[in-house]
């Protein structure tokens, strides 16, 4: 995941300076706060028993909005830290999420398209950087995501 946010950071960069108007540092600053908020959102879907929702969004199967609730929780999540991290009103917070997130998702959902078509646990795992051996996936999901799958 690491690997796809510092190619995501630039561009996301961009965008928040040029569309959102934040200033260089404070778009890196929000750049690097997408990744956080979205990381945080799939752990949180994937706790919540929503893997296939997650994985059917992340292949394109489902539009990536605002209206998308796995996604609002995302953008409001993102909204909620640009106001305690960079002091923005809540105005300016919104339009930033309603920007940043679904690009990010985006970004990353073609990422898992383009990986060779394991839409499924195994791309999950080789998209945010665990072991894609079948045999240690489980594993690693247990420790990356607080021992959710049992032991």
């Amino acid at each position: 995941m690491n690997q796809l946010m510092n190619l995501l950071r630039e561009p996301l960069s961009v965008l928040l300076s040029n569309q959102g108007g934040l200033g260089n540092e404070d778009a890196q600053t929000a750049a690097a706060l997408v990744g956080e908020n979205i990381f945080k959102g799939i752990k949180e879907e994937v706790s919540n028993g929503n893997l296939n929702d997650l994985l059917q969004m992340l292949a394109g199967n489902e539009t990536i909005t605002a209206e998308n609730p796995q996604i609002s929780k995302m953008i409001n999540g993102f909204s909620e830290s640009l106001m305690n991290k960079l002091g923005l009103d809540g105005g300016q917070a919104a339009h930033l999420a309603n920007l940043a997130i679904p690009f990010a998702l985006n970004f990353i959902s073609e990422r898992f398209r383009d990986s060779g078509g394991n839409q499924d646990m195994k791309g999950l795992a080789n998209l945010i950087g665990m072991d894609s051996g079948s045999s240690r996936i489980i594993e690693q999901a247990k420790n990356l995501f607080g021992g959710l799958f049992g032991k």
